[in-house]
């Protein structure tokens, strides 16, 4: 059975995280605010340092970093985006599983934990394939409200 990692992760963050919607724009958010957690988190697997890469270390690492994204979310207004979860613990739990999926799934498995493999083309095209899956869900999200 083959997994859709670009899939998964989206549907992972999407439990947690809404990129803003800008009044102006009818395109959505920009690629960047559409995947956000992804990108961090990918940005913090390429950037840290080989003691903090055991699978553990490297998920709370990136579970932290994206706490502190919707703990940021949270005290500002839309800008940087919406969280999905009013229950703090369950936001957290949601975290959690996006974190262990990317860091388990994504980077040691389907990348054998290889910076190098990862860090370059394949995080584009998996940051490519995130943000496309995205705006598909989002207008998919935005029909079911219209239609509502």
């Amino acid at each position: 059975m083959s997994v859709n990692h670009p899939q998964k992760l989206v549907e992972l963050y999407r439990a947690f995280y809404r990129a803003p919607l800008y009044k102006m724009s009818k395109y959505g958010p920009s690629a960047r605010k559409a995947v956000q957690p992804v990108y961090d988190s990918f940005d913090i697997i390429c950037r840290c340092d080989r003691t903090l890469r055991d699978t553990e270390t490297l998920t709370q690492v990136i579970a932290g970093e994206n706490f502190k994204l919707m703990s940021r979310i949270r005290g500002s207004s839309d800008t940087l985006g919406w969280w999905v979860i009013s229950d703090r613990e369950k936001e957290q739990e949601a975290i959690l599983e996006f974190s262990k999926y990317l860091v388990e799934e994504v980077f040691y498995k389907a990348f054998g934990g290889d910076v190098g493999r990862f860090a370059g083309r394949q995080r584009g095209y998996l940051e490519n394939a995130c943000e496309f899956l995205y705006r598909i869900a989002q207008d998919e999200e935005k029909k079911l409200k219209a239609n509502a």
